[in-house]
């Protein structure tokens, strides 16, 4: 277990430096955590949507798992602004193609972008504007007709989990 321990402290201090703040080091820490817990199961769920051939979504599953490697290796260079746009811009993305596309409850993880995005950012214009584009995408999930037929959707127990996840 002290191995396990001692392997996820170094995951979650990959890009903390001993002149940061303990603001940007726990900013950092919130970063890498959520690209790491967003890493297991978006690689997990890329697998089980390409063996039901729901294989769009295994690809955006895939490509968010490799956005939140990105991260990590963007923190790992002292890119923490990069990497902080990065998880948010393609997190946004991601979670509005799934939700659009397959009914997956993918406008909750958009709320979840929202809320850290006020905690990575102290700047109010960035909340503003991230709030309207949220808003905005949200708004476009319920307005927009379904695209693909039910059959193909994700079951709704997997957009509950979604839901509870978020």
């Amino acid at each position: 277990m002290n191995h396990f321990l001692t392997f996820w402290r170094k995951l979650t201090n990959i890009g903390v430096h001993s002149d940061m703040s303990y603001v940007d080091i726990k900013r950092v820490h919130m970063v890498n955590l959520i690209s790491l817990l967003c890493l297991l199961p978006t690689i997990f769920f890329a697998i089980v949507n390409l063996i039901d051939h729901r294989y769009v979504l295994s690809v955006i599953n895939f490509s968010n798992s490799l956005c939140a490697s990105t991260v990590l290796l963007l923190q790992y260079y002292g890119k923490n602004n990069s990497a902080k746009a990065t998880l948010l811009i393609s997190n946004s993305v991601f979670f509005f193609a799934g939700a659009l596309l397959y009914k997956n409850g993918g406008e909750y993880f958009l709320m979840c972008t929202l809320i850290v995005s006020m905690l990575m950012y102290d700047n109010r214009r960035v909340h503003i504007s991230l709030c309207i584009t949220v808003a905005f995408l949200i708004s476009l999930l319920y307005l927009i007709p379904d695209i693909l037929p039910a059959v193909q959707q994700v079951p709704k127990s997997r957009s509950v989990f979604n839901i509870i996840n978020a």
